[in-house]
């Protein structure tokens, strides 16, 4: 963390962080040959997919933040953290569980979120992705600034003002928390090597460790980029006097180094190192489904200010907000996984009535009577044939 203070750091950090989660993206590429989006490792590790390699993941994510939080003089982590009051102010806890449920829900049906199609979906040149991140940006930085202008659900209805303030956890209870999730993520790396290493042998000891050590190395980078403070955030998507450009300076690190290094792996490399084949999505289709799932994501994105990765660091940070907020995107992401199959269905029978209309094309009032006469004629044609058979 850059603190010269000037008023360029902040760019300076930006840049920074969008490097080292470059790197960190690139290392879990060219090793496991995966990709890097963390509401898809969220969902899998809720729903027990390969679960011992995404919990290792997310354990090491939060290794980071409590390291800090737990650990550091106060002077070093409010600079790199947001203070509690500032996180959970302008937004009410009723705010915070919709934009949680919208983020969840829309990241589960986009399939992605800010990590997956943005970090690692633009290097690859990806067309979904490029329509994923094209619509949850319009969508975040619409309703973003709908709300600068427009205020609505800033003030709790459940918490007053003077509760809100009351209620946000110490500085000390907080840090005993951080020590004590410090202690838990190293914890659950350690079950996991002792129960899916030694004794199942589900996994090899390098796999794990690669998965817990990305999961750090990317949670410094969103740490150090300033992506876990909500108001830098908003202040990124809300176009107005108060615009702030320190977003793009990460993405534009990010997805730049990326670029090269993504495609030098994808085209050099017949596999990664530690696995027999890359794990790349299989769809390349930019469907409804896509489009309206990344809509849903921006809207929760820009009515929160956080996106799943944030969420994930700072879900005991700022209590009882980012618990609400984490809660109601698995939710989001549960129900989602529910209907799945059924809003896939339904718009994809949308298609094809669309298709067939497309296909049939416009006809003439005359066409129109030449075939309800052949309708009619059809019909006199029929009940001829049954008065023969009823006759015989």
């Amino acid at each position: 963390m850059i603190d010269t203070g000037h008023s360029y750091d902040k760019y300076i950090n930006g840049i920074l962080g969008g490097l080292i989660m470059s790197i960190a993206s690139t290392l879990h590429l060219l090793l496991k040959g995966k990709i890097t989006g963390i509401s898809g490792t969220l969902f899998r590790t809720i729903t027990l997919g390969d679960f011992g390699y995404n919990i290792c993941f997310l354990s090491g994510m939060i290794l980071i933040p409590s390291l800090i939080r737990g650990f550091a003089k106060e002077s070093f982590y409010n600079r790199i953290l947001e203070e509690p009051i500032p996180y959970t102010d302008s937004l009410s806890i009723i705010g915070f569980f919709l934009a949680g449920f919208f983020v969840g829900f829309g990241t589960k049906m986009a399939n992605g979120c800010t990590s997956g199609h943005g970090v690692c979906g633009l290097p690859r040149l990806s067309k979904r992705s490029f329509a994923a991140v094209g619509t949850f940006l319009v969508f975040g930085f619409g309703f973003a600034t709908l709300r600068y202008y427009v205020t609505f659900l800033e003030n709790d209805f459940i918490l007053d003002k003077k509760r809100k303030d009351e209620i946000i956890i110490s500085d000390n209870a907080t840090k005993i928390i951080s020590i004590i999730f410090f202690c838990i993520s190293i914890l659950v790396f350690i079950l996991i090597m002792v129960f899916k290493v030694i004794k199942d042998k589900t996994y090899e000891f390098k796999e794990i460790l690669i998965s817990f050590l990305v999961g750090a190395l990317f949670s410094l980078g969103l740490i150090e980029s300033g992506m876990a403070k909500r108001h830098l955030v908003l202040l990124f998507l809300s176009i107005g006097k108060d615009w702030d450009a320190t977003l793009i300076c990460v993405l534009g690190a990010a997805v730049g180094l990326n670029l090269i290094t993504f495609n030098l792996i994808l085209k050099k490399m017949e596999k990664p190192i530690f696995h027999s084949k890359f794990q790349l999505p299989d769809k390349t289709e930019i469907d409804a489904k896509l489009l309206i799932g990344a809509a849903i994501f921006g809207i929760g994105w820009g009515w929160g200010g956080i996106c799943p990765g944030p969420g994930v660091l700072c879900f005991y940070l700022y209590m009882p907000q980012t618990i609400v907020f984490m809660f109601m995107v698995i939710c989001g992401q549960l129900i989602e996984s529910k209907i799945d199959k059924k809003v896939e269905d339904l718009l994809s029978r949308n298609k094809e009535e669309e298709t067939v209309k497309l296909e049939e094309g416009p006809f003439t009032d005359r066409t129109k009577i030449s075939r309800f006469k052949e309708s009619q004629k059809e019909g006199l044609d029929s009940e001829n044939r049954e008065i023969k058979i009823e006759n015989k």
